[in-house]
Formats: C-alpha cells, structure tokens, sequence
C-alpha cells in the first residue's frame, strides 16, 4: 500500500477507478472480492488533529446507526478499517448521479411532478433522521443522490453525514456549519453560538432543494446576480435573508399549483418559529398528492425492526479505529519522506501507539468482565429467589454487615443443625411402628402419594427436611392417621427450630416462613394451548407494505410530466 494508491494489495477490496477528491480524502469505486459487488470506499488521511476525531467518529457512528436497517434513502454504510496512510470506510455504491449533475443534464429545472417526487423521498429520508435523533445540518443537491436504473424511476438516497448531531446524545446544534447556500439563517447568523433547531434548519434546507429543482435558481438570489462574483453573490445572499427578501417572479408564481406555492412560502420562514415542521410537511395538501400507498408508514415500520439490528462492528471498535488513524504510521512516514525520521524515533513512535492500543484494549476487556459478572450475579439473584432459597437454607454469601462472624459460632450452628435431623430420624423410627396408647389420634389431613404426584414430582418441590418426611414408606392403614398427627406436631417444632436457627444467624428477625397448606394439592394439568388471535386487517396490510418493493410502488403511482 501506498498514498497514492492506499487499497493496493487489500485482501477484500479490489480497485476499480477513482470516483472523488476532496482536500484530505478520495472516494474509490471498489469490488469486494467476497461477494463480488461494488463498493464505495471514501480514504480519510490519517495524522489529523486529535480535536477533529470527535468530528469523524460523530459522523461514521450516526451514518451507521441511521443505515443499520438498510432504509431505501440513506445510503448504507458497510464497515470501517485502517490501512497504513488511510482510514478507510465502505458504503454502498448507488450507481446514478447526484441532483446537483441530474438537473444539470436534465435543463437545470424539473417539472413540478418530478419535483415533487424527489422532494417526497428526501422528506421521508430526513424524518427518518429525525425519528432517530439526528439531524443533517447538511442538506444539498451534492448530498441528494439518485439511483438510476433503466425503466425506473430515479430512488433518492441521502449521503454524507459529516455535520450530522445526535440531539440525544449531544447538546443542541450551535455552530455555523453547512453550506452557505443552503444553510438556515438561524444558522449563518449565529455568531454568538446561540443553540437552534436543527430539525427546522434542515426543513430550511430541504425548500432550498425545492426551489431549485423547481426554478433551477436560489430563492434569495436573483437572475442579475448570476454574473456577480461569488464573494459578492454571498453578501446578497446574507442581506436578502435578513430582510426576509423572498418572493417568487410573476412567471415563477403562474407556472405551479397554488399548492406548491403555499408549501414553498411556509418552507422558507426566516424565522424558525414560523416556519413549517417535517410532520406538518408530509399532511400539507401537495405533498400528499401522489404519495404512494404504504409510504407514510414506512418510517414507523422500519424503526419497528431497528433495535433488532446488530451491526457488523461495534461502537466502540469504530471508536477505537478512530483515534488509531489519528496517528501516522511511522513505517509509512518513513516511506514518503526518506529519512527524515531515525529508526530510533520510528521505532519510538510504533511502541507508543502500541501502548496506547494495548491500554484500551485492557479498559475494554476489564469493562467486558465487569459487565458480565454483573449479568451472572443478577442471573443467580434470581435464580435463588425463584427456587426459593432464601427461605429453606441459608444464604450462601452473608451481606456484608454480618460478614464479621466468627467461625466458632458458624461450627456451633452446623452442630446445632445436624443434631435436629438426628432427632427427626429417630423420631420417624419410633413411630415407625405405632404410637403410644396415650397419644390422641390427631386428624391431619396425609400429603399426596408419590403416585399421585408421579415419580418424585412432589417432593422435588419441596425443602430437604421435607422431602425425607414424603421420601419414607407409609405406614399400615391402622397407624396412619395416628403417624400423620404426630408429623403434624414435629414440623411444628421443626419450624420453631428453624426461626430460632435463622435468627441466629442473621442477627434479627428470622424471614417468615410460609405457612404449611393442610393439604398439597397437585399441580394443574396443563390445559389445551390457547388459540392464537387471527391478525387483524390493518396488521395484514402492515405485513404486505414490509415486504412490498418500494421502488415498485413508487415508479407507477406518480406521473411524470416531460422536463421543462
């Protein structure tokens, strides 16, 4: 690998030709030898300022999160990994133009249906953003892209997500980024960095893009402002929406609907509070007009699925990769300028960047095991009270404030134990074979039978001590209810034992235990299964658009008038 030819001998990705460059990155059509298709791999420089890797770890974890479903307008972000001189980061390649080429091929204008289909999928492209959080403050035609197929209509795709913000995650949008052309006022005369609405400046954004396609000129910048130089077109610009110097031209304003006049007018408030929301946009008259079956839901579907997802790497791999391409290669470095660096400080240079790889590593492995023991003690607390543990024996790991026990006192308590389960079993012997004369027979009702319960289901559910009780032979016909009275007031005393061995042991009040049920009744058959519910006519639908080809529906419901 080189710079000059950063994918040289990558085992995936394959080199095709050269789609874009920019001042410190290039986008690459690739093939991945893995399945064969084509790739968009945008080259990012390494050896950036270590303040700017908060900006492009931003951007590649709100492109992934807002992909993660594979929405038909966003285009899809594969992966990220680093080469010697470049941090690389795939993405689907949509094989088309942008609306910035389309218009110039198409007569610099579309017609007003057309334009109202582009505008519809960018609409549903950008409150998919904003459903999720995020907000582009980047809308433009260089952004907008169009997949073009033969006997198809062109499918918009939102891309570069460079001055995107999570407003979840991240304080409200106050800087003056994006571009000057289509950028908010709110926006371009925020010196004070005063927080704004980064959902309405999208909005803003998004009337731009109309008009444009509309008019084929800026709103704010009239046809005698085209020869101007550019320094002075921006001046203009600036002043005119201050003012709030918008109108349409006479011809302009007779070649739409009064529909399309009245959304554009809202779309393009100066100010915010005025200004149209994303969702008052998609019930707005002429945005409705055309829109196919099953598209107005389509966010709500999609976000349905979207926490489903896992994505093919991890945040904080992506995270980690980041801060690696913040540093250069030493090795590469050597490559392109000679010498100029010692093997000494080459040498230096690749140990440091190794410790600090090393270091995160071990944070995150130490976070990994923290998060897991966590999981399995959760897991074992609720194991235990579901058994009902707590109840029938003691804890195995005291709290920590009777962690101070001595030992003499835990052996004085097992002593104390094992000589209880003496005197049941030698009680159990005694009575074995009849009680005394003078005992009255107490009526109590016998537990169930193992035949009853099967083949040792009932006393598996029981605690020890009981469990022996159930386990042993029954007595004769003329001894049992006699046997079953005297059982009766041996659990009696067994419980007493327990509470007071329990308060013993936990220094207080011993848990209440359950009372014993005079009977136990066997558990109850498990009835026929329940029918399911019959899906109802409006899931049906839900189901057929899930599965339907948006592109399908979207190519015939909407007519297109020839390009003016």
């Amino acid at each position: 690998m080189s710079w000059n030819e950063p994918l040289a001998g990558h085992p995936r990705y394959e080199f095709v030709r050269n789609l874009g460059r920019g001042s410190h990155s290039l986008v690459q059509l690739c093939r991945d030898r893995a399945t064969g298709e084509a790739v968009a791999v945008k080259l990012i420089q390494r050896g950036w300022d270590p303040g700017q890797s908060k900006y492009v770890e931003r951007e590649l974890l709100n492109h992934q999160e807002l992909s993660r479903t594979r929405h038909p307008h966003i285009v899809e972000f594969r992966e990220v990994f680093l080469t010697s001189s470049h941090l690389a980061v795939v993405m689907e390649y949509v094989e088309g133009e942008n609306l910035q080429q389309f218009l110039a091929n198409t007569g610099g204008r579309a017609s007003e249906a057309l334009a109202r289909f582009l505008f519809q999928q960018l609409v549903l492209a950008l409150d998919f953003c904003h459903r999720k959080g995020k907000v582009s403050r980047d809308v433009k035609l260089a952004n907008t892209l169009l997949a073009l197929a033969q006997n198809q209509l062109p499918l918009v795709k939102l891309c570069d997500f460079g001055f995107s913000k999570d407003t979840m995650l991240h304080s409200a949008p106050a800087s003056q980024v994006g571009t000057a052309l289509f950028v908010a006022p709110e926006v371009m005369h925020n010196f004070s960095n005063q927080p704004y609405d980064g959902a309405l400046a999208d909005v803003w954004s998004c009337g731009i893009v109309l008009f444009i396609l509309l008019f084929g000129r800026h709103p704010f910048l009239r046809p005698e402002d085209v020869g101007a130089p550019d320094q002075q077109q921006m001046l203009t610009l600036f002043t005119r929406t201050a003012r709030e110097e918008f109108s349409m031209l006479p011809h302009e304003a007779g070649a739409i609907s009064p529909e399309c006049a009245d959304l554009l007018l809202r779309m393009l408030q100066t100010r915010p509070a005025l200004r149209l929301t994303m969702s008052a946009i998609q019930v707005h008259p002429w945005f409705r007009t055309g829109l196919p079956e099953g598209a107005g839901v389509m966010n709500t579907l999609i976000l349905r699925d979207d926490a489903a997802v896992i994505p093919r790497q991890s945040p904080d791999e992506i995270r980690l990769l980041v801060k690696q391409a913040s540093h250069l290669d030493p090795m590469m470095l050597s490559g392109r300028f000679g010498n100029a660096l010692s093997q000494q400080q080459q040498l230096a240079m690749q140990q440091e960047l190794q410790a600090q790889e090393q270091q995160q590593l071990q944070q995150q492995q130490l976070q990994q095991q923290q998060e897991q023991q966590r999981q399995q003690q959760q897991q074992e607390q609720h194991r235990q009270q579901q058994l009902g543990y707590l109840f029938s024996q003691p804890p195995q790991q005291q709290p920590t404030a009777y962690a101070a026990a001595s030992d003499s006192s835990s052996a004085a308590q097992l002593t104390q134990q094992q000589q209880i389960r003496e005197q049941q079993q030698q009680r159990q012997q005694q009575w074995a074979a009849g009680p005394p004369a003078s005992q009255p027979p107490w009526a109590a009702p016998s537990p169930p039978s193992q035949q009853q319960w099967g083949a040792g289901e009932g006393a598996a559910c029981l605690p020890p001590h009981q469990q022996q009780q159930w386990a042993a032979p029954s007595p004769t016909s003329h001894q049992q209810q006699s046997v079953q009275s005297v059982q009766q007031h041996q659990h009696q005393q067994q419980q007493q034992q327990q509470q007071q061995f329990q308060q013993q042991q936990w220094g207080g009040a011993a848990p209440q235990q359950p009372q014993q049920q005079p009977q136990q009744q066997p558990p109850p058959a498990a009835g026929p299964p329940t029918a399911q519910r019959a899906p109802t006519a409006g899931e049906l639908a839900v189901a057929r658009l899930r599965t339907s080809d948006l592109d399908s529906f979207m190519g015939t419901d909407v007519p297109i008038d020839a390009a003016v």
